[in-house]
């Protein structure tokens, strides 16, 4: 069987083919796309995480890539892909407001504003399901590198995915993010 169902990359691709990926992704997915544009946010997400480094040792970049990924191959509109990019960086880096608004598409900064607050557990609607997917995503591709964490960390991971995410999945009628979500959790269970 295969637990993955969104298609994903082989393990520690390096930022440039992720990218190169995504772009393929977003091509295939949308009649039109800058790519001017995309390769100006991808320049801007490797500044942002400069210097992170995942549990994996794969650089932290690669992460909020593999979570804009996901969401191109859900096909989410661009902003959303972008914003993407960006899942954590509020959290996990020094990057302000103020620059994510200079260096994105105003609706996507928008979008990783609202991320820095959102509370998935308690706010999945109709009114910020970009929200609820982009942090479903990014939970998606840290339950896919559990086993680099900590066991505590990842303990904690496959629990929360369970109580949060999958509830939260279900809501949005994601069928393959529960499937996938449900299969990492036995998978790596408590």
């Amino acid at each position: 069987m295969n637990l993955f169902l969104y298609r994903i990359p082989e393990e520690h691709t390096p930022k440039e083919d992720l990218f190169q990926l995504l772009k393929k992704e977003m091509t295939e997915n949308e009649n039109v796309i800058d790519v001017e544009e995309l390769k100006k946010v991808y320049i801007f997400a490797c500044q942002v995480y400069c210097g992170l480094k995942r549990y994996s040792g794969d650089e932290y970049v690669t992460h909020p890539l593999n979570t804009a990924l996901i969401l191109a191959q859900m096909n989410v509109e661009k902003n959303t892909v972008y914003a993407g990019m960006f899942c954590d960086a509020l959290e996990k880096t020094k990057v302000t407001k103020e620059e994510l608004k200079e260096n994105l598409p105003l609706e996507a900064a928008v979008l990783v504003q609202t991320l820095n607050n959102y509370e998935l557990e308690n706010q999945v609607s109709s009114e910020n399901e970009e929200a609820a997917l982009i942090k479903i995503a990014e939970r998606l591709h840290n339950m896919r590198t559990v086993r680099y964490m900590d066991e505590t960390v990842a303990k904690k991971k496959v629990k929360e995915t369970l109580e949060f995410f999958l509830p939260a999945a279900r809501k949005l009628g994601n069928n393959k993010l529960v499937e996938e979500l449900n299969g990492l959790v036995l998978r790596f269970g408590l």
